[in-house]
């Protein structure tokens, strides 16, 4: 099988193809032949060296694939050779096979282009849990998504929608706000041209109720300063590259 390997931190110029023996599954695993893979911000954190976890190199990058099941281990039920499947593996999605677990693995439903489903998983999977396991987003709410052009930022609009919620996406050029839009959001806000503060309260009509927040940096507190009474900021990440202060 070919694979991109990182020999030592730095640009993703300097990652290089290899050529390497086919994997094998070990007991409760399946081998994945890998059809696409997804692109992500931590994936140039982890070849730059620059992720709260650094994994030394030598590695393979890549935390989101799709493909069919080549093989199977032993004790492997539930998945056969030739299923399409989506998995979120940390690393080594960059690959033309890849050994997963079959807990990391779930089934691509035919109406799911397999592009599509490498792209799904750490962009909704983290939406979806940051907006219903630690926030609880209620129907009616009112939600300002920060970095709104970005993966994470385009499915929490998407998942705040359907859980009714009206969403107000705030991003740095016109052609993420009109991505934004696209997606379902009800406002936008242009970070360099609109005071965010200001702006959020008067498109929330003074109750904004949720800032879901993958940037930090300088967007941060005004955002927080922009929720009502009883509002929640929502931290994903720090896309900016500055854990923000807050004075209090």
């Amino acid at each position: 099988m070919e694979r991109i390997t990182c020999t030592a931190w730095g640009p993703p110029e300097g990652l290089a193809i290899e050529t390497v023996d086919d994997p094998e599954p070990g007991p409760g695993e399946v081998a994945i032949a890998v059809e696409a893979a997804g692109v992500n911000f931590v994936d140039a954190l982890f070849v730059a060296g620059t992720y709260q976890i650094k994994v030394p190199p030598p590695f393979t990058p890549g935390s989101e694939l799709a493909g069919t099941v080549a093989t199977v281990g032993e004790g492997v039920t539930g998945l056969a050779v030739g299923d399409r499947v989506l998995s979120s593996v940390g690393l080594g999605a960059y690959a033309s096979r890849a050994v997963v677990p079959t807990a990391s693995v779930a089934t691509v439903p035919d109406a799911l282009s397999t592009p599509a489903a490498a792209a799904l998983v750490q962009s909704y999977c983290t939406a979806w849990f940051a907006l219903t396991r630690r926030i609880s987003v209620q129907p009616g709410e009112r939600v300002l998504v920060l970095g709104a052009g970005g993966g994470v930022g385009l499915a929490a609009i998407d998942v705040a929608r359907s859980l009714g919620a009206e969403v107000i996406a705030a991003a740095s050029s016109a052609d993420k706000l009109a991505d934004a839009t696209a997606m379902g959001a009800a406002a936008t806000i242009a970070y360099d041209d609109e005071d965010l503060k200001v702006r959020a309260r008067e498109l929330a009509g003074g109750r904004l109720d949720v800032v879901v927040d993958p940037v930090g940096g300088d967007r941060t507190e005004p955002a927080l300063r922009a929720l009502g009474p009883g509002g929640r900021l929502l931290v994903i990440g720090f896309a900016a590259g500055d854990i923000p202060f807050l004075p209090a």
